[in-house]
């Protein structure tokens, strides 16, 4: 089998037969960077040599040399320090909870009555030891399953809150195509009652014209017949004035009776006024009267006899 093994310094790639690499010694060169590049831990007291151990009550790291000399008068004294090892690369141990009462103790227990860490100690003779409690890898589990039933039950509604996004924004969509056909329907609208409020304006308008040339024209054929009906009356007055300037008395009593007949109608009609005068301005003068009522040109040599009437009609 081949390998490519690239060169960490020209980045130049080389193949190797693998089992030529088993065969070849270990580089010392290489360990020796090994052993250089881990972080290294120095002793918090002498800060020189190389720690090994961790207090847990000192909270720090120790070489064997200072944890013995600081540790051996301190062991006996009533509050203990906790000694464990540093892991490779200088690293802490994961550090252990001590119960608050008993500081010896590691906390192993988790009181439900009091939702307290509790050691051995307090629940076998301790404040706790009637109260209800579990392991702290049972309570470390359950809080787990808690924690995930609640993340469940918080991407449920996640998923329930993105489903509502979305129809509120197919709904605001709709909305938005709702409400823009509303816009054009009231436009529509509009535009009709425009144009309506316009037929009607012009069909006014035309109306008030009509009313208004039909007035004027009346006015015009009632003032033309006034006209002429005046016209005929002064025709008439003239005529009468040039019959009474030659007529003899007897014509004009005649011609007054007919006159007031003439004023009669007038007053009922002014067309028939006018009809009535057209006779006597058919002819341009008086018609003759008949001969047994003709005057004598000469004056009468004694008045008419007594039994003679007027007639009463021409």
């Amino acid at each position: 089998d081949v390998a490519n093994v690239r060169c960490p310094v020209c980045d130049f790639v080389s193949e190797i037969d693998l089992d030529d690499l088993a065969a070849m010694d270990d580089d010392g060169s290489t360990k020796i960077l090994e052993i250089l590049s881990e972080k290294r831990q120095t002793c918090n007291n002498c800060d020189e040599k190389i720690a090994t151990l961790w207090c847990e009550t000192c909270r720090a790291a120790l070489c064997q040399h200072c944890s013995h000399e600081l540790h051996k008068f301190r062991m006996t004294s009533v509050k203990q320090h906790h000694v464990v090892p540093l892991q490779a690369g200088g690293k802490k141990p994961t550090e252990l909870r001590r119960c608050f009462l008993h500081q010896d103790e590691e906390v192993l227990f988790l009181s439900i009555s009091s939702q307290q860490l509790v050691c051995r100690e307090c629940v076998l003779s301790g404040q706790h030891r009637d109260d209800y409690y579990v392991t702290i890898k049972e309570a470390g589990e359950q809080a787990k399953k808690d924690l995930a039933d609640m993340l469940q039950k918080v991407e449920g509604k996640l998923r329930g809150l993105e489903k509502m996004e979305e129809q509120v924004k197919s709904s605001i969509a709709g909305k938005k195509d709702q409400l823009i056909r509303k816009l054009l329907s009231v436009d529509e609208k509009t535009e009709g009652l425009v144009r309506e409020i316009e037929e009607r304006e012009k069909l006014a308008r035309e109306n008030t014209n009509f009313r208004r040339d039909r007035e004027m024209n009346a006015a015009v054929l009632e003032h033309r017949n006034l006209c002429e009906h005046i016209a005929r009356l002064q025709g008439s007055i003239n005529f009468t004035k040039t019959l009474m300037s030659n007529m003899n008395d007897l014509d004009m009593l005649r011609f007054a009776q007919l006159q007031a007949r003439l004023l009669d109608a007038e007053k009922d009609s002014h067309a028939r006024a006018g009809s009535d005068l057209s006779v006597f301005q058919s002819g341009g003068e008086v018609q003759q009267l008949p001969a047994d009522f003709q005057l004598k040109t000469h004056a009468p040599s004694r008045p008419p006899p007594a039994t003679s009437q007027l007639p009463t009609r021409l």
